[in-house]
């Protein structure tokens, strides 16, 4: 069996989902991959992220949350039972380039 399996991936999807629960906007996440293929988790305190350029030359941006997609996603995710699960799927559907489903859309999956 050949699992496509990625600490630096999980690591990100995990960070992200903390930082979207909690609100925690002081990090900006991404999600990079290098010329050989290989995924690499890197974040960078907000202020320094904004006052300069991030030097990605060598590696290509595969997904980017900051201060206001963190914030965006707090809100959507909202305060019950489902809001990790929910936040750590849609987090991995913007990883794949899926369109992410709405909170509503998930519950009325969940609840029929």
């Amino acid at each position: 069996m050949n699992f496509s399996f990625n600490v630096q991936e999980v690591m990100f999807v995990s960070a992200v989902t903390h930082c979207c629960l909690t609100n925690d906007q002081s990090k900006v996440h991404y999600l990079l991959e290098s010329h050989d293929g290989m995924k690499k988790y890197l974040f960078i305190p907000a202020l320094v992220s904004y006052n300069r350029e991030l030097d990605l030359k060598k590696d290509k941006i595969i997904c980017k949350f900051d201060h206001i997609m963190i914030n965006k996603f707090h809100i959507e995710a909202g305060n019950d039972e489902l809001s990790e699960k929910w936040l750590e799927g849609a987090i991995q559907q913007m990883i794949n380039g899926e369109e992410v489903m709405s909170k509503e859309r998930v519950e009325s999956l969940y609840t029929r």
